[in-house]
């Protein structure tokens, strides 16, 4: 009986859930990433470096099937012993599938990094989860993503990133303002070099969000 009583709960959550979900939702978000930069310079010696990125992010979402598009660029100016700085961008593409409470997300991305450590463009594969979960009647949404780094074309990839976000909506306008963090490792290698760095920081943005 009691097994069934919470099945019962499940479904009429499910449901409701469902019906709160928008048919469809365009989303774009401008962002800066304050954050720290630690990569190995030689296989003994870590360099790091600090500084800001910006971005953007556009995504187009129904309540089963969404696209995002991810651009970011900046410059990490070299700070302390073994300073590594240089400009860092990365291009991806995702698609989603599933409902916005637990979505699978598959996509492509391009990294190119240059500075100190040099000038190199890594390609890669990603593959993850993602939820989007709106907090009650609040006007806040919980967004959290995690993804790893899969096959890459120029060298072997590998890594992954964990990326969280709480998103306000302001009352009776389609304006947003989204404060988070992110923290990526991403490590590459081809033939005798080997390339590992970890980027993560605070985000904090701003952008337009349209459902119905």
């Amino acid at each position: 009986m009691r097994t069934a009583w919470l099945i019962a709960l499940a479904l009429a959550a499910s449901s409701e859930l469902a019906a709160q979900t928008p048919a469809f939702e365009v989303r774009g978000v401008v962002f800066g990433l304050l954050g720290k930069r630690d990569a190995e310079t030689s296989p003994t010696t870590l360099g790091q470096s600090t500084g800001t990125l910006t971005g953007g992010e556009l995504s187009l979402r129904g309540r089963s099937i969404g696209v995002l598009v991810r651009l970011v660029n900046g410059d990490l100016s070299a700070s302390g012993s073994g300073g590594i700085g240089g400009r860092l961008t990365t291009g991806e593409v995702r698609l989603q599938a599933g409902p916005r409470a637990l979505a699978a997300e598959v996509g492509y991305g391009k990294r190119a990094t240059g500075g100190t450590l040099g000038a190199t463009v890594y390609s890669y594969l990603r593959a993850g989860v993602s939820s989007v979960l709106d907090i009650g009647g609040t006007g806040l949404t919980a967004r959290i993503s995690a993804a790893a780094y899969l096959k890459g074309q120029e060298a072997s990839v590998s890594g992954h990133e964990v990326a969280t976000a709480l998103e306000y909506r302001l009352r009776r306008t389609p304006f947003v303002v989204t404060l988070g963090y992110r923290a990526e490792v991403f490590r590459a290698t081809a033939g005798a070099t080997e390339r590992a760095e970890k980027v993560s920081g605070v985000v904090a943005g701003v952008g337009i969000r349209f459902a119905r």
